[in-house]
C-alpha cells in the first residue's frame, strides 16, 4: 500500500516535519509519496529522509520514501 502526503503548500522546515510525522505512522517497508514544492523543500525532504535511513526516489515534485 502506498500512502500519500501533499505538503506543496508548506514551507521548510514544516515540509520535513509533516513528512517525518507521516513516516512514523508507517510500518517498515511501506511507501510514502510526498508532493513537495520546488526549491528548498525538494532538496531538503529527500536529503533528510536519506539521512534518517529511508530509501528515497525523486520524480519531479514527487518524493517516494520507503520507510526503513
Amino acid at each position: 500500500m502506498v500512502h500519500s502526503l501533499d505538503v506543496s503548500a508548506l514551507r521548510c522546515p514544516m515540509t520535513w516535519v509533516r513528512t517525518k510525522l507521516a513516516l512514523e505512522r508507517l510500518e517498515p517497508g511501506q511507501t510514502l509519496e510526498v508532493r513537495v514544492p520546488a526549491g528548498e523543500a525538494l532538496e531538503n525532504v529527500p536529503r533528510s529522509a536519506r539521512e534518517a535511513g529511508h530509501t528515497v526516489a525523486v520524480d519531479g515534485d514527487l518524493v517516494r520514501i520507503v520507510r526503513a
